[in-house]
């Protein structure tokens, strides 16, 4: 039959479009995460070579030292230790100190052993009481010296922590690192002198001004002293005839017995009222 109705499927259509989006958008998810994976695995192991390249730092020793080191190994240590976090930092120090080095890593000399077998040490006993302090000896085992124990502790506060491969500037100039005591350049130097000259040249000049500015003020100091001095006082005659002397008005002796202006009688009396004169009855 030619007007017979066709079937209709009951079973939803297939967007086929919709999957295929759904499918590109998982696999770029996918493709960035196992990016970020790639990328902190390359920076770890960069790290750790890190480590291992400045655990025998400092390349020079005589006659640097670690108030001074030499600028190459300065350069050299700020160009590795920029992408550590604190505890790669800390990482460092543990392999240094294993190696019996000192904590900082521009230092050459062997880390100190305290002779004892406690604990802890007591800091400071022979000064002020601020200066008292109960350190582990482990922590001072770190170090060469307290000196060198800040120089390593400066730098340690300057680290970034994030970690190098969740950041978004470059890896190079992220963290800029300066030393405890580092060596000061020509240039800086230069500019310091400078200034020095343009302070002393200012102070030159004041010192030039200050007798004219002396002088100028003993004038005005004349001058104005001079006309204080011309100025003329007179008494004024006070003609004190048609002055009138104040008096005082004759005051009320019944005031106290009138209430809102009404004197009460005390007592009925057949002689009349009572009249009272300076706050007294009379009869």
């Amino acid at each position: 039959m030619d007007n017979d109705i066709q079937p209709r499927s009951i079973l939803k259509k297939s967007n086929s479009k919709k999957s295929t989006i759904k499918e590109n958008s998982n696999q770029k998810l996918a493709e960035y995460h196992a990016g970020i994976i790639q990328r902190r695995k390359e920076f770890e192991s960069q790290i750790l070579q890190s480590i291992e390249t400045l655990m025998e730092y400092p390349l020079a020793h005589s006659p640097f030292d670690a108030s001074c080191p030499s600028p190459v190994d300065i350069a050299n240590f700020k160009r590795l230790a920029q992408i550590f976090r604190p505890n790669d930092y800390d990482d460092l120090i543990l392999e240094r100190n294993i190696n019996e080095h000192c904590g900082y890593t521009l230092c050459p000399n062997k880390r100190h052993r305290e002779n004892c077998t406690g604990k802890y040490r007591l800091m400071g006993t022979g000064g002020k009481a601020k200066d008292f302090k109960v350190v582990e000896v482990d922590q001072l085992e770190k170090w060469c010296s307290l000196q060198c124990a800040k120089r390593a502790l400066y730098v340690r506060i300057q680290l970034s922590e994030v970690p190098v491969w969740e950041r978004k500037e470059k890896v190079e100039g992220t963290v800029t690192i300066d030393l405890l005591d580092e060596p000061r350049n020509i240039s800086s130097s230069i500019l310091e002198r400078i200034i020095d000259l343009k302070i002393d040249l200012e102070d030159s000049r004041c010192k030039a001004i200050e007798p004219e500015r002396r002088t100028v003020k003993k004038d005005s100091t004349k001058s104005s002293v001079a006309e204080l001095s011309e100025i003329q006082v007179h008494e004024v005659n006070v003609d004190g005839k048609n002055e009138t002397i104040p008096t005082i008005p004759n005051p009320s002796y019944e005031a106290h017995l009138k209430l809102e202006g009404h004197v009460s009688k005390f007592r009925p009396s057949a002689k009349g009222p009572i009249m009272y004169k300076h706050g007294f009855e009379v009869n």
